[in-house]
């Protein structure tokens, strides 16, 4: 097993929560690695730069972070004139890892609103086999049609599966090499693809992506009437959807929210976002959920681990 990771994160201000703690449960699930994580800045304030690396350095001897700051006219190309007003151009600045780090062979891109719960070595030293990134099939639109639009995709790839861009293992070295970030720029997704940037890297990674297990981006919308538990071990947890872990009051967090505000606290950081959500679901069902979600990840019933 690798001792080290060297990881990317997109980030602005207001996700400065969730970069905390997703970082927390990547040092928390990894005693002992060396951790550099580059976070690409698209609209962190100095002082909020400047607090996130004084906490976390303090909290976590092995972590080092490095501020790689994203100016908008590198992400124009990938949303011109704005077209897709629904995306915040941030988004796209992990598209631009094989530019920005020439140096750097291998990465682990993840989003800021993960909780992670498994040791990602194993996931970083994972062969690719000749595929130019790993991920995770997409859950709620599994199908390559659902994510790009049906005319652009070839007749052989029509029943193809899209992968989730939340969790990605990248070749970048293969990345540069393929030409992947001019193939990117000349589709521009908001004048022909559903599913933004993660539509983008679809359409430009056909056949040329691994699948990986489910567990490494286990995906999960949240509500306040729908608590999550941790129903199996050594997971990946996404919470996708507008609705994140820190918009909760912490008062009122159950379950895998409760988890997440828990890694931010622990490092020392105070959350700049107050969570106004409140959990509604009755007690005596989160109990039960609970009680099966230890029942399982303990292997009373029977297989407990995430494919």
């Amino acid at each position: 097993m690798t001792p080290s990771l060297t990881l990317a994160f997109a980030s602005d201000e207001n996700y400065l929560d969730g970069l905390v703690g997703t970082l927390s449960g990547v040092v928390r699930s990894a005693p002992g690695a060396t951790i550099r994580a580059y976070v690409l800045d698209c609209g962190i304030q100095d002082a909020g730069w400047r607090e996130l690396e004084q906490t976390l350095r303090a909290r976590f001897s092995r972590l080092e972070l490095v501020r790689q700051v994203i100016k908008p006219s590198q992400l124009s190309a990938f949303n011109p004139q704005n077209q897709n007003n629904r995306l915040n151009n941030s988004s796209y600045a992990r598209l631009l890892l094989p530019e920005l780090l020439p140096d750097t062979e291998r990465i682990l891109y993840l989003d800021c609103d993960l909780l992670v719960d498994a040791d990602l070595r194993p996931l970083f030293s994972t062969q690719l086999e000749g595929a130019l990134i790993g991920a995770v099939a997409e859950g709620h639109l599994p199908l390559l049609v659902q994510n790009v639009l049906p005319e652009l995709i070839p007749p052989a790839e029509k029943d193809s599966l899209a992968f989730n861009s939340g969790v990605m293992l990248m070749d970048l070295a293969a990345m540069r090499r393929a030409g992947l970030i001019a193939a990117l720029k000349s589709n521009p997704p908001a004048l022909s693809l559903k599913m933004q940037d993660q539509a983008s890297l679809n359409l430009a990674l056909m056949s040329r992506w691994k699948k990986l297990p489910t567990r490494w981006n286990h995906q999960r919308f949240v509500t306040e009437h729908f608590s999550i538990y941790r129903d199996y071990p050594d997971t990946v947890w996404h919470f996708i959807g507008k609705m994140k872990p820190w918009h909760f009051d912490p008062d009122h967090a159950r379950g895998l929210m409760a988890e997440f505000q828990r890694d931010i606290i622990t490092t020392g950081w105070t959350p700049r976002q107050k969570g106004t959500w409140r959990t509604l679901s009755p007690a005596w069902r989160d109990f039960l959920k609970a009680s099966h979600a230890f029942a399982r990840r303990h292997g009373f019933y029977g297989r407990s681990r995430s494919a």
